[in-house]
C-alpha cells in the first residue's frame, strides 16, 4: 500500500441533540485571573533567559519542565471524553477533560524552549500510523499538591481501569494548507489527544481511531474535578517511557541483485553507520527486543533492495507486523519510490473477486521471452438485476511494461452503473512470481504510482502462466 486514506468523521445536527444543553455550553471563566497570574508571572521573569511566560504558562529550561493554566469543564463522573485539554476556544468541552489557556500553538513553542523534540503528528495520507516524537509526562496539580498523572483521571470501560501511564508522544499539529498552526484555528483546537489525529499538539503513543475511544473512554468518578476549577498542567521529559531512536532496516541480496542470494539485513542509524545484523530475521527481531528492553522506541525505515525476492519482502513485512505501533517499534513511511510494507500483507480474502466488497484492478506479472510483461484484469460488476450478488464482467489487456499499463488505465473508462457506486478506485492488486525481484516489481509499477498508489501484492505459487490472447473491452472501440 502506497498511500493510506485520510477519514474524516461527521456529526450531524441530530447527534448533537443528544449532547445535554447544558454540556454544549459549557465555557471556561477564570480569564480574569490567569491574566493576574500572567503579570506576576513575567515580572518575575523579567531578567531570565531561561524563562518564558506566555499567557497560559510558564517554561522553564533549567528544568526542562512546563506549566500550564487549565481550567475543569465539569464533566460528570463516567461522562465520555475524547479529548485531555484542548483550547480556551474549543466548543468540545462536553467531551473533553480540560481547556488550556494557553493557545496550543504556545503550548508547542514553550515544550521546544523547555528542550523537548518535537517529530511528526499521525498523518494516514504519508503513511504515519502514529505520532513521532519526544515522550511527555503531564501531571495534574491542583493547589500545592504534588501532580497526579493525566492518565488516573480517565477510566478505560474495557479493561474496567485507568489508562496505562504511557506518557504522551509530542508530535505537534499539523500545518493547514495555508500554512497555520491547524490546532490554532480549528475546532476542537487539541492539545491532548485520547485518540490519533494529525490536529493536536501531543498524541497518544499507541494507535487509536476514534471509534476505538469513543464511549469506552469515561471521566473516572473517583478523580472528579469540580466544574470551573483553575488547575495547573506539569509537562516534562519522561525519557524512561520510551527514547526515540531513527534508524532504517535495510534489506538486500548479498550482490544487490541476485535473488536467489540470502538476504541480507542490516540497521543503519541517523548518522548513516551501517550495523549488519546476524542470524536473518531472527537476529533483527533479537535487536528489537534488545532496543524495547533499553527504553528505546525505534521509528523504523524499510528498505528494501532491488534484487530482494518478493517472498523475502513478504517475510520481512510479516515480521514487521508483529511489532509496530506495540511499543516495540514504529514502522515509517517507505522510502521515496518504494511501497509500504504492509503493501506484501494483503488480506487473503482479497484474491477471489466474490469476497471483495469493491473491484479494482488486478495486474498479473508473468515471463515472457525473459522479460517482464504483465496481464490487466478488472471485474466489473453489474448490480441492476436487482440481486443481493452481481453479475460479473470481466475486461482483461495485456501489457508489455508499465508505460502500457499506464495507458491501459489512462484510456480506460467505467460502465455506467459502476460510476455511482465505485468511481475511478487508484488500488491495484498484483499477483507476482514469489522470486521476482523487488525492483522489478517497482520499475514496472513506477509509471502508475501517480494514480494507483494503493498496492496490494500477492504471490502466486506456483506463478500464474502466460495468458493467452487479451480480450477486447467492447466500449475502447478496438
Amino acid at each position: 500500500m502506497r498511500k493510506g486514506l485520510r477519514t474524516a468523521t461527521v456529526v450531524g445536527l441530530a447527534a448533537l441533540a443528544v449532547i445535554p444543553a447544558a454540556a454544549q455550553n459549557r465555557q471556561p471563566s477564570q480569564d480574569a485571573a490567569v491574566d493576574r497570574r500572567l503579570e506576576k508571572a513575567r515580572t518575575a521573569a523579567a531578567a531570565d533567559a531561561d524563562v518564558l511566560v506566555l499567557r497560559g504558562l510558564r517554561a522553564d529550561r533549567r528544568r526542562g519542565q512546563v506549566e500550564v493554566l487549565a481550567e475543569s469543564t465539569g464533566l460528570n463522573g463516567g461522562a465520555a471524553v475524547e479529548f485531555l485539554v484542548i483550547g480556551a476556544r474549543s466548543s468540545h468541552g462536553y467531551e473533553a477533560l480540560l481547556w488550556s489557556y494557553a493557545r496550543p500553538a504556545d503550548v508547542h513553542k514553550a515544550l521546544e524552549f523547555a528542550g523537548l523534540r518535537a517529530g511528526a503528528p499521525f498523518d494516514p495520507e504519508a503513511l504515519r500510523m502514529l505520532a513521532k516524537g519526544d515522550r511527555v509526562r503531564i501531571g495534574l496539580r491542583a493547589g500545592d499538591g504534588a501532580p497526579v498523572p493525566l492518565e488516573r483521571f480517565v477510566r478505560d470501560t474495557r479493561f474496567r481501569e485507568t489508562l496505562d501511564e504511557e506518557g504522551f508522544v509530542f508530535g505537534g499539529s499539523a500545518p493547514t494548507d495555508e500554512g497555520a498552526y491547524a490546532a490554532d484555528v480549528r475546532d476542537p483546537h487539541c492539545v491532548v489527544s485520547l485518540f490519533n489525529t494529525p490536529e493536536t499538539v501531543l498524541d497518544v503513543p499507541r494507535r487509536a481511531g476514534q471509534s476505538d475511544v469513543y464511549q469506552s473512554h469515561v471521566v473516572n468518578a473517583d478523580r472528579l474535578l469540580p466544574t470551573n476549577r483553575l488547575v495547573t498542567l506539569v509537562f516534562e521529559r519522561a525519557a524512561d517511557l520510551g527514547r526515540v531512536r531513527e534508524l532504517t532496516l535495510d534489506v538486500r541480496t548479498g550482490n544487490g541483485a541476485d535473488p536467489d542470494d540470502t538476504p541480507v539485513y542490516a540497521f543503519v542509524g541517523a548518522d548513516g553507520a551501517r550495523d549488519r545484523v546476524g542470524d536473518g530475521l531472527s537476529g533483527v527481531m533479537q535487536r528489537f527486543k534488545a532496543m524495547d528492553e533499553a527504553g528505546e522506541v525505534p521509528y523504523v525505515t524499510l528498505r528494501l533492495g532491488p534484487g530482494v525476492p518478493l517472498s523475502a519482502a513478504r517475510k520481512t513485512a510479516a515480521a514487521l507486523r508483529l511489532i509496530d505501533g506495540g511499543g516495540a517499534a514504529v514502522i515509517e513511511p517507505p522510502p521515496e519510490g518504494q511501497l509500504y510494507y504492509r503493501a506484501f500483507l494483503p488480506e487473503s480474502q482479497w484474491r477471489r473477486r466474490e469476497d471483495r466488497l469493491q473491484q479494482p484492478w488486478e495486474l498479473h506479472l508473468f515471463r515472457k521471452d525473459g522479460a517482464l510483461a504483465g496481464r490487466m484484469v478488472r471485474h466489473e460488476a453489474d448490480w441492476s438485476g436487482g440481486h443481493s450478488d452481481p453479475a460479473f464482467t470481466t475486461v482483461a489487456y495485456t501489457v508489455a511494461d508499465g508505460g502500457e499499463l499506464r495507458a491501459r488505465l489512462d484510456a480506460y473508462r467505467p460502465p455506467e452503473q459502476e460510476k455511482y457506486w465505485y468511481g475511478a478506485l487508484n488500488v491495484l492488486l498484483v499477483f507476482a512470481p514469489p522470486r521476482l525481484p523487488h525492483g522489478e516489481l517497482l520499475a514496472f509499477l513506477k509509471p502508475v504510482l501517480d494514480t494507483h498508489g494503493t498496492v496490494y501484492v500477492f504471490l502466486e505459487s506456483p506463478p500464474a502462466p502466460e495468458p493467452g490472447a487479451a480480450a477486447v473491452d467492447p466500449r475502447s472501440g478496438e
